[in-house]
């Protein structure tokens, strides 16, 4: 899961519509749970930190699940909302706080870019002829 955060916060310091969102957040803390494995991210002052820290109460909120899921929320494969109501998550935090990281999380997903030969390739085999 630590990889999978690695990766979460490298990809969001490539997302500059994704920085405008986290400047606005003063503190935020999100604990990610699964097992016996437990990761705390922090956005403060326009920053995304990963704490490995055992206070449970510096908390803001909680999301615990399978690694799996929480893998596939970090990549944005599944939308937060989405992995809640079919019962993969649990969320421990207020409303509007969950609305942002759905926002947050979504935003952040990995872009499949398509190279210029796959687009000429798809060009090629998609002319008639007249």
């Amino acid at each position: 899961m630590m990889e999978s955060v690695q990766n979460f916060i490298m990809t969001i310091k490539e997302r500059n519509h994704v920085l405008q969102l986290i400047n606005t957040i003063d503190f935020l803390s999100v604990r990610l749970v699964s097992g016996n494995m437990s990761l705390l991210l922090a956005i403060t002052n326009g920053e995304l930190l990963m704490i490995e820290d055992e206070d449970e109460e510096i908390n803001t909120c909680k999301i615990s699940g399978e690694i799996e899921t929480i893998k596939t929320l970090l990549k944005g494969n599944e939308k937060l909302r989405i992995l809640l109501n079919r019962g993969l998550l649990k969320i421990y935090a207020p409303f509007r706080t969950i609305l942002l990281l759905e926002s947050i999380f979504y935003l952040t997903k990995a872009e499949k870019r398509n190279d210029e030969n796959s687009f000429k390739k798809y060009i090629d085999s998609n002319q008639t002829l007249v």
